[in-house]
């Protein structure tokens, strides 16, 4: 016996307790209430944690993309700093669209960036997530051609 269930659509609710946005059928639960904390002093950490993580970023891939567009600075193949560029804006990308949005939220207590940057938010955590996971493995790939043949890899790619 086959139950046909009837596809509803979740959509985003903001109340004290949890941020719930919803993409493609899933909840992402956010606690934003002290009540739902176990105190004051975990969400003291939580926000040195995210501040943390949202400075390391910032100035790692800041620096990952300026001394490698500027200056050059990375003597691998072009192929390999393509994907460590890539790599750097997807973590870029993470940083400014969730955890900085996760940060005032903590800070403010609930969300205050409204329904849009909810959608946003959660698509960009997806899509970076997949697209950093896929460059790096797609970059192990390329070190591992151009290490097991390597005259054939310099025939496609020249050192920078």
């Amino acid at each position: 016996m086959f139950h046909s269930r009837k596809s509803s659509r979740i959509q985003p609710h903001i109340s004290q307790k949890f941020l719930l946005c919803s993409l493609a059928g899933r909840k992402m639960h956010f606690p934003t209430d002290t009540t739902e904390m176990a105190s004051n002093t975990e969400r003291y950490i939580w926000a040195v944690w995210l501040i943390l993580v949202l400075i390391t970023s910032l100035i790692g891939d800041t620096t990952i993309l300026i001394t490698s567009i500027k200056y050059n600075a990375f003597r691998l193949h072009t192929l390999m700093v393509a994907f460590i560029q890539h790599i750097a804006l997807c973590d870029l990308l993470l940083a400014v669209f969730t955890v900085l949005p996760r940060l005032i939220s903590l800070l403010c207590n609930s969300w205050v960036f409204g329904e849009p940057l909810c959608y946003v938010s959660a698509y960009l955590r997806a899509q970076c997530f997949v697209t950093s996971s896929i460059l790096i493995a797609a970059m192990t790939s390329g070190k591992l051609w151009l290490l097991k043949c390597p005259l054939q890899a310099k025939s496609l790619t020249k050192p920078r």
